[in-house]
């Protein structure tokens, strides 16, 4: 790792690392390259991943994060652009992959790393359907006593890439600050379910996250759901939200 000062300008590590693809992999020189750019007040304002492109197969290409912050210096959004075989930065995009996919993947030796592995990870599945595409876009937004508001992503892959709506304890239309009934800072509710439709729709909707804590005030239960599709009121529970896929 280089420096300019107290920030790094750049990560690399070289070695030959076990991976999928059409391209002869064992044939990789540098699997991480990472150089960043700071501004004048130490704000990371650039990361770029500069693997040589031509070595990684679709799913696995080099990219670049451009960072934005707004006036307090908070990320409010992200920008991915992917490196094309001539090490070009373009907005072709990349497709997407998914990494538990690994675990039964063959490596070189004709084993797997599920097999390999002595802790025999069960990873739980993806909660909602996959993007086409990689991450291009994180958009983020916070409310006044920096509770993070909004995490959205452009392709609205809910949990796996971004949470939505974020809810804290200072967003209850009954919160008291002289005697809260929850945790103003927080967070009670994630989701990407945006307002209803004129009619119901059988497609997928979003997802939601509940939280529930303590007195002490650590989580106690956290509830997942994916996938979701708008509730029949005749052959589903009337006290959800919405419908869970089959």
């Amino acid at each position: 790792m280089t420096s300019g000062c107290a920030s790094p300008s750049r990560a690399v590590r070289r070695g030959d690392p076990a991976a999928p693809g059409d391209r002869p992999l064992n044939g990789v020189n540098t699997i991480h390259d990472f150089r960043y750019r700071w501004d004048a007040v130490s704000n990371l304002i650039e990361v770029t991943d500069a693997r040589d492109a031509m070595e990684w197969p679709a799913g696995y290409r080099p990219w670049r994060q451009t960072v934005n912050h707004d006036a307090l210096y908070r990320v409010n959004r992200i920008d991915f652009a992917y490196m094309n075989d001539a090490g070009d930065f373009g907005d072709e995009g990349d497709a997407a992959t998914n990494w538990r996919a690994e675990r039964t993947r063959t490596n070189r030796d004709f084993s797997t790393h599920e097999v390999g592995d002595p802790m025999h990870r069960r990873p739980a599945p993806m909660v909602s359907q996959n993007g086409h595409d990689r991450v291009n876009q994180l958009i983020y937004d916070y409310d006044w006593l920096a509770n993070q508001t909004d995490w959205v992503d452009d392709q609205g892959v809910f949990y796996e890439r971004a949470a939505g709506l974020l809810v804290s304890g200072n967003d209850d239309a009954g919160f008291d600050g002289d005697n809260p009934s929850t945790r103003p800072s927080a967070l009670y509710l994630s989701t990407n379910i945006r307002p209803a439709p004129a009619s119901a729709t059988t497609v997928e909707v979003g997802g939601y996250v509940t939280l529930d804590y303590g007195n002490d005030g650590n989580v106690l239960r956290m509830t997942l759901h994916g996938q979701c599709q708008d509730r029949h009121p005749e052959t589903n529970n009337p006290n959800r939200t919405c419908a869970d896929p089959v």
